[in-house]
């Protein structure tokens, strides 16, 4: 779903995602799902899957999203 403004808040799933990837990067590292991935130029960006990650035990996400790592080609 889309995100929703409340106030100053700005509430949905997307948003919850993109905390818990937050919460989940690495130094230097910038988390990406798939949909982000699928509009980057990828001959400007390197990508990886992040293969030690799972959101199994996150309530609301997918268990089986893949995340990938971006980084400068």
């Amino acid at each position: 779903g889309r995100p929703r403004t409340i106030g100053d808040d700005v509430l949905g799933v997307d948003v919850h995602l993109a905390a818990r990837l937050v919460d989940a990067a690495g130094a230097d590292e910038v988390l990406v799902s798939a949909t982000t991935l699928a509009g980057l130029d990828r001959e400007r960006v390197s990508i990886r899957r992040k293969k030690t990650f799972a959101f199994r035990t996150v309530k609301g996400v997918p268990p089986d999203l893949a995340v990938y790592v971006a980084s400068p080609a």
